[in-house]
């Protein structure tokens, strides 16, 4: 048990240098023309980022919140509050909303229900159509 648990954290701290290694080559890197100094940091913010969702190298709650970090470190964002301000649009809030939704329905295996309605027949007008139809309206 406790050798998987050191096993898994190797392999998670491997997966965060690498990324760590490839941010910081990507900014060291010569700045291609028509890109600024800016962007070639946002580029290597968006290596990072992306190769720790893509591995699972840290929580994904974790790795959102290391982009406005990064992004103010690198002075993309003059201040944490104005990096932070994207996260406060109501747009956030409705997405946030739908997906603790869908993983309420998901751990109460409320899909799994209305996905076998839907799929028995019944005197009464059942059958996938039917549900569809119900479902739409």
């Amino acid at each position: 048990m406790i050798q998987e648990r050191l096993y898994g954290l190797r392999h998670d701290l491997a997966k965060f240098v690498i990324a760590s290694l490839g941010a910081i080559l990507i900014s060291l890197a010569p700045t291609p023309a028509g890109l600024s100094l800016a962007g070639q940091y946002t580029l290597a913010t968006m290596f990072f980022a992306g190769f720790l969702w893509i591995t699972g190298g840290l929580p994904l709650a974790v790795t959102a919140l290391t982009i406005p970090v990064l992004l103010t470190g690198t002075g993309i964002y003059e201040d944490l509050d104005t990096a932070l301000a994207p996260f406060a649009d109501h747009l956030i809030f409705l997405f946030m909303a739908g997906f603790m939704l869908a993983n309420a329905i998901q751990k109460y295996e409320i899909d799994r229900r209305i996905a076998l309605y839907g799929c028995v027949e019944s005197p009464y007008g059942g059958g996938i159509h039917c549900f569809t139809a119900r479902l739409m309206l």
